[in-house]
């Protein structure tokens, strides 16, 4: 069935985010969808199979503009599309703040901050 513009603005996203190493290699596309000023949802979609040793992984960090520490928003998938809901508290820091990757061990980073290099990085542009 063919959607009325009406019901595509509702699915349309609000904010989109295109990770990318130093050389300007793509590694995810991040679409924000927002369902109310309190309910926001990322769409996270890998745009090649990114290919890392099985004890690794890759997980986004949200570096907040005032420069306070960086904040774990999960791993990303290595291929394909996953979603999360975005922390309330962390809704207005997401629009101004910076999101990078770095590789960690295989279940995220074992202190709560970025333990290995940042490969990917990008920012959330409204739509």
């Amino acid at each position: 069935a063919i959607q009325s513009p009406k019901q595509l603005e509702d699915i349309a996203p609000t904010a989109v985010a295109l990770l990318t190493t130093e050389k300007a290699e793509a590694g995810w596309l991040l679409d924000e969808t927002k369902h109310s000023p309190t309910d926001i949802e990322i769409k996270v979609r890998a745009l090649t199979s990114l290919q890392i040793k099985p004890d690794n992984a890759f997980e986004l960090w949200l570096l907040p503009a005032d420069k306070s520490k960086p904040i774990s928003l999960g791993l990303l998938p290595q291929q394909g599309t996953s979603e999360f809901k975005v922390p309330e508290e962390l809704i207005a820091q997401l629009a101004t703040g910076l999101l990078a990757v770095s590789l960690e061990p295989v279940g995220g980073s074992p202190t709560g901050q970025p333990t290995g290099a940042v490969l990917y990085q990008g920012r959330m542009t409204k739509t």
